[in-house]
């Protein structure tokens, strides 16, 4: 297949596509706002429009912290898992005409996949692509004055009016990246504010970034792409597109084909990006996910004195590694305890100021920032605003602070996650393998034993009304007669972990003519046909609860063989969770003197 990237996007390109699209807007508009229109027809706002919308194109990547690389410098095609086909999106125009939620895990370039897609917009010239980070969203704003002021920053009037004149006629699209980085407490007024603006404006698409049960995939407004995994060796494409010295890139791959136990992990960019960084510094090839993160920050802290023998790079706070790596786990735990990320200058240095206090140091908080930013660069400093380089960098060390905290912390935590851990599951993810022991015995068993509705071992056969307990919230999306997607219901937030692979597995083996879709489900959109399909077959989507399903004959005998499995797999890794809690207790007795 064609390389499907465009690398040579000229501000010339960009001119002609902006020039075109409002002079288009103009014509179209009433009298009451073409004065508001006229100034966009000048040839030094066309060409300062342009130039910011460009300007997308240009990021800062975790290898190359200093400077803005192009995107299209390194950019490996994105996959997505649509209709039962795994394939590339190079541009809107291969998806369904209507408003989508690209779905995505940690890492998995959602977030450049969509600036991707916006800058393609650009090339396309059909319409002004408006790309907004939702993390920015502060309590208090509406959704829509944040679209004006980034209009206003790229050279429009931020005015209503021109925005409307440009929504109308579909000749504005919005790239909304990270729903799941806006705090909980403003999820529904967002929602709210998107849901109105789709309602409002059907000729302008929206693509919403956001990781799985953020909420907004309730929406039935949307459509819901998922971003696949990468398969088999494709990792080996991306560390040679990412990696431009040729040699480095076949001993990174040859260090992998020897590691055998990494090969499984390196199924997102951030995996192979962080690998490949990695390997830059010091030429090792980490074995697991922990190591990918564990050993990151030691590493940037000290890639300067590896650098140049003999020489050790002054730090402005005098801290010392053990200092600097405290202090930044503290800091990472109380930003996502308040769920945030994106920091002005007086709160990064409060946040600080806080973690020196809980780590009793005695260190400036300014000085320590000043380090943490121009050494490790985990934190990027943009103007005045302050953000981690990834999520996941934050998840990871909230979870290494809680893993240091003492028992009496600690058990707190893990008790309290019994109701939130939906919030906090990327933290336990690494404290499944930081903190084993008492995430295990304080969390993970107590879990599966609510999830078995008992606490004992021995395995009981599950009933009708379990199996409503445990998925009941669940509701399945079918495009036409076709299973399409699964999307999870608010009572799924109920146990850890969710066995939602099973769940995908069985519903897809239930005879779809079983599903009574005229009484049971919900019509919630139509849309045109896709290339290949038979000419005016529209699509339409339906949605039906798991709870309504039991009540079909066909359908029951294969929810309740789901949750067997799910019993069956509970009881096992009860049983595992125990034994493992066993074997540590003893050892624990032989230090008793």
């Amino acid at each position: 297949m064609p390389e499907p990237l465009s690398t040579t996007l000229s501000i010339g390109m960009a001119k002609k596509a902006v020039a075109t699209i409002c002079a288009d807007v103009y014509t179209a508009a009433k009298s009451t706002i073409a004065t508001k229109l006229k100034v966009l027809s000048s040839k030094s706002k066309i060409d300062s429009i342009s130039r910011n919308l460009r300007d997308v194109r240009l990021v800062k990547t975790i290898w190359q912290f200093d400077r803005p690389v192009d995107l299209f410098d390194f950019y490996y095609p994105s996959k997505i898992e649509h209709l039962n086909r795994r394939m590339s999106v190079t541009d809107l125009s291969q998806l369904p005409p209507t408003n989508h939620i690209v779905q995505g895990t940690v890492g998995q370039g959602k977030s450049i996949f969509l600036r991707y897609l916006t800058c393609q917009e650009l090339i396309r010239g059909k319409a002004i692509p408006i790309l907004f980070e939702l993390r920015k969203i502060k309590l208090g704003q509406r959704l829509i004055q944040r679209i004006l002021d980034e209009m206003d920053l790229l050279g429009f009037p931020a005015d209503s009016d021109v925005f409307d004149a440009f929504a109308r006629q579909g000749k504005m699209n919005l790239f909304l990246d990270g729903f799941d980085e806006i705090p909980e407490a403003l999820r529904q007024d967002v929602i709210g504010d998107i849901e109105s603006l789709c309602r409002k404006y059907d000729n302008m698409r929206m693509v919403i970034t956001a990781r799985p049960d953020s909420g907004i995939q309730n929406s039935s407004l949307f459509q819901i792409v998922r971003l696949s995994p990468f398969k088999a060796q494709e990792y080996k494409d991306v560390i040679r597109r990412i990696c431009h010295d040729k040699d480095i890139a076949s001993q990174i791959v040859s260090g992998i084909m020897r590691a055998k136990n990494v090969r499984s992990i390196l199924t997102t960019p951030l995996m192979v990006t962080l690998l490949v960084f990695r390997y830059r510094l010091d030429q090792t090839i980490p074995e697991n996910v922990g190591e990918f993160y564990g050993d990151l920050f030691s590493v940037l802290l000290q890639r300067h004195d590896k650098s140049k023998p003999g020489y050790t790079r002054p730090r402005i706070s005098g801290a010392s590694d053990t200092a600097m790596r405290e202090t930044f786990d503290a800091f990472c735990y109380l930003t996502r305890k308040d769920h945030e990320s994106d920091l002005s200058s007086g709160e990064i240095g409060r946040y600080v100021k806080q973690a020196l206090n809980v780590c009793e140091l005695s260190l400036n908080e300014d000085h320590v920032v000043a380090d943490l930013t121009s050494i490790t660069c985990l934190v990027q400093r943009e103007g005045d605003a302050f953000n981690f380089v990834h999520k996941s960098v934050q998840e990871y060390h909230a979870a290494a602070f809680i893993a240091s905290r003492p028992d009496d912390i600690a058990r707190k935590f893990y008790e309290a996650m019994s109701a939130r851990w939906m919030e906090w599951r990327e933290e336990i993810f690494f404290l499944e393998q930081l903190d084993r022991y008492r995430c295990t015995s304080w969390f993970v068993l107590p879990q599966l034993e609510a999830l078995l509705g008992y606490d004992g071992l021995a395995y009981r056969q599950p009933t009708v009304s379990d199996v409503e307990r445990i998925f009941g919230g669940y509701r399945i999306g079918f495009l036409g007669t076709e299973l399409n997607k699964i999307i999870f219901g608010p009572s799924t937030t109920r146990y850890y972990p969710l066995p939602t692979n099973l769940v995908v597995k069985h519903l897809i083996e239930i005879p779809l003519t079983s599903i009574d879709l005229t009484n049971s489900a919900v019509r919630t959109m139509s849309f045109p046909p896709s290339a290949g399909d038979a000419p005016g077959v529209a699509h339409v989507e339906y949605e039906i609860s798991i709870k309504d399903m039991l009540g079909m004959e066909a359908a029951r005998p294969r929810l309740v063989k789901m949750a067997e499995e799910a019993f069956r797999g509970a009881v096992e890794a009860a049983g595992n969770a125990r034994q493992f809690i066993g074997r540590v207790r003893k050892t624990k007795e032989l230090f008793e003197l």
